[in-house]
C-alpha cells in the first residue's frame, strides 16, 4: 500500500498521515505493552516478542472482516471465520456487519490497520481507554491524554474527527472490550504462552540466520535493530515502523501463516516489510510513472516482494525456496510483477531496485 512509500511528508493513505505525526516507540525491556523474552531486550539487535494489545486489536479486525486492499490479505481469513463459527453470538461477531460497512466505506479507517505499531508501548486496557476517549468526545475535539500510547492515541483522534466516524469506532471498541473482560484476556494469554517456544526458535532463527547475513543491507538503511511482533491473526501483508535517527525503534509485525514450522517460511514477511525504504527510494525514480495511487500501491507492494527475492538471492539463498512459496511465486525473475497490468513495470522496477540496492549494477 501507498503508505509505505511515504516519506512522512505528503501521504496518500491515511495511514501516512499519523506516522508523520506520532512519536516513535523506545525499546523498553518487559514494558507491560509488550511481553520481552526471559534476556533483555539491548538496543542494537533484533528481538521477536508478543504484543497483548496487537492480539487483541488484530483478532478483533479479522473477526469484522476488515482485509483492505493491497496484494496480500492483511489478516488471516480462516483465523475470522473459525472465531466466529465458534462464539456467533460474542459481540464482535453481533456487531461486525454494520461495522464492516463503515469501515471500508470510509478510507479514513484504513489507520486502523496500523494501530499496535504506534501504540506499542500501551498495555491493551491502557490503549482501549484511550480509543474510548476518542469515541466519547465531540466531533472535532482532540482530548488530552496521559500515558503510554497518548500521543498517538491524540493523533488518531486527529485523523477520526467526524462524529460518525467516532460512533463506529466506538461500538468496535465497546465490542472488544466486552469481550476482553468476559474471557477473552485469558483465551489470548494463554494463546501467547503456548507460542514461547516457537517464538524462541523464530528468534533464534532470525538472530542466527537473517540478521547476520542481511547486514549489509539492514546497516545501510538503518535496520539494525528493532522489533518484530508476531501474532496469531495477521494475514501475509504485515506492518512497518522505520524508527528514526533520534533512537526511536523499527518495528515489524508479522503473521505467523500456515505452517508453523518452517522459520524461513515465517521470516519471510519480515524481510519483505524491511524492503519498503529501498522501495521508497526506488519510487522516487519512478512516480511520474503514476498518477493513480491505487496502480501506484499495487506496484509497489510487487516491488517489495521482487526486493525480498533480491536480498535472499544474494545474501541467503537457502532461504528463497520457502520465500517464493509464502509468497505465491512460480519461480525467479519477475514473477512478483505478475498481477501488474503492464509488463514494463517489471523491467523499470528491477532496474530502480537494482540502482537503490547496489545489486544489479548502476550507482
Amino acid at each position: 500500500m501507498l503508505r509505505r512509500i511515504s516519506d512522512g511528508t505528503a501521504s496518500w493513505l491515511p495511514g501516512l498521515a499519523l506516522a508523520a505525526t506520532l512519536v516513535t516507540v523506545t525499546p523498553v525491556a518487559g514494558h507491560h505493552g509488550v511481553e520481552a523474552p526471559e534476556s533483555q531486550i539491548q538496543h542494537g539487535e533484533w528481538e521477536v516478542i508478543s504484543s497483548p494489545f496487537a492480539d487483541l486489536w488484530y483478532h478483533g479486525l479479522a473477526v469484522v472482516g476488515f482485509h483492505g486492499l493491497g496484494l496480500h490479505p492483511l489478516y488471516d481469513v480462516a483465523y475470522g471465520r473459525r472465531i466466529v463459527r465458534g462464539n456467533p453470538d460474542a459481540p464482535l461477531s453481533q456487531v461486525a456487519p454494520r461495522v464492516l460497512e463503515r469501515l471500508q466505506a470510509d478510507p479514513a479507517f484504513e489507520v486502523l490497520h496500523f494501530l499496535p505499531v504506534y501504540l506499542a508501548e500501551a498495555s491493551p486496557e491502557q490503549a482501549l481507554a484511550g480509543l474510548r476517549r476518542i469515541a466519547t468526545s465531540p466531533g472535532g475535539e482532540v482530548p488530552r491524554l496521559a500515558g503510554p500510547g497518548a500521543r498517538g492515541t491524540e493523533a488518531l483522534a486527529a485523523l477520526l474527527p467526524d462524529p460518525r466516524q467516532r460512533q463506529t469506532l466506538g461500538e468496535l471498541v465497546d465490542a472488544l472490550q466486552s469481550e476482553w473482560e468476559s474471557g477473552l484476556k485469558e483465551t489470548l494469554s494463554e494463546a501467547r504462552a503456548s507460542r514461547a517456544d516457537q517464538l524462541g526458535r523464530i528468534r533464534a532463527h532470525w538472530q542466527g540466520y537473517f540478521a547476520p547475513a542481511l547486514a549489509p543491507y539492514l546497516e545501510a538503511y538503518g535496520l539494525a535493530s528493532g522489533w518484530i511482533v508476531a501474532t496469531p491473526a495477521l494475514g501475509l501483508e504485515g506492518r512497518f515502523l522505520h524508527g528514526d535517527d533520534s533512537g526511536g525503534q523499527t518495528v515489524v509485525v508479522i503473521g505467523l501463516g500456515p505452517s508453523n514450522d518452517d522459520p524461513d517460511a515465517i521470516l519471510a514477511p519480515v524481510v519483505r516489510e524491511l524492503c519498503y525504504p529501498a522501495v521508497r527510494r526506488a519510487f522516487e525514480q519512478l512516480q511520474s510513472r503514476y498518477d493513480d495511487r491505487m496502480v501506484a500501491s499495487r506496484a509497489s507492494d510487487a516491488a517489495a516482494t521482487r526486493c525480498g527475492e533480491l536480498l535472499l538471492e544474494r545474501y541467503r539463498p537457502e532461504a528463497l525456496p520457502s520465500y517464493r512459496s509464502r509468497f505465491g511465486l512460480q519461480g525467479p525473475h519477475d514473477s512478483a510483477f505478475s498481477s501488474l497490468p503492464d509488463p514494463a513495470e517489471a523491467l523499470v522496477w528491477n532496474e530502480a531496485l537494482g540502482r537503490v540496492l547496489n545489486l544489479l549494477g548502476g550507482s
